[in-house]
């Protein structure tokens, strides 16, 4: 958008901001975007990250856990953005305990677990901190370590 003085600004969703709040810093949103992007091309998949403002459900303790899983749905809803997280372990303890997040308060709260969320519905991905330990497809196959072997 031009400023005041005719000049072209570019501005950018601050990733971690407040809902609505703009900045001419593009680093931060870049950094995400180059990361889920590399995730994608790492799986060759096209990349389908979710707005800063879809819906996020998380499971209690996902935020301070050290293994989180996350699996987004193939079925969601618009401002959805079918991911849900939950720390490692039986599926049953987890089942009705969740918050919804937007993306953009995930950011603030654990950015790292933002960026596999380029992936399409289908994946589980397994993160050991900020990182992808595994991601596995339909059949239970780690594609994301295959695909550097």
């Amino acid at each position: 958008m031009p400023d005041q003085a005719g000049q072209l600004r570019i501005e950018t969703e601050q990733v971690d901001g407040a809902e609505g709040a703009w900045t001419d810093d593009l680093s931060g949103m870049l950094a995400l975007l180059s990361l889920q992007w590399a995730a994608a091309h790492r799986l060759g998949v096209e990349p389908d990250g979710p707005a800063l403002t879809d819906a996020v459900h998380v499971a209690r303790g996902s935020l301070e856990a050290e293994t989180v899983m996350m699996a987004r749905l193939p079925e969601r809803m618009q401002g959805d953005s079918g991911w849900h997280l939950r720390p490692a372990g039986p599926l049953t303890e987890y089942a009705h305990d969740y918050e919804t997040l937007t993306v953009r308060e995930l950011c603030r709260e654990r950015r790292g677990l933002v960026w596999p969320m380029s992936l399409p519905a289908g994946l589980i991905v397994q993160m050991e901190g900020d990182s992808i330990q595994a991601v596995l497809n339909k059949k239970g196959r780690d594609v994301w370590n295959a695909s550097t072997s």
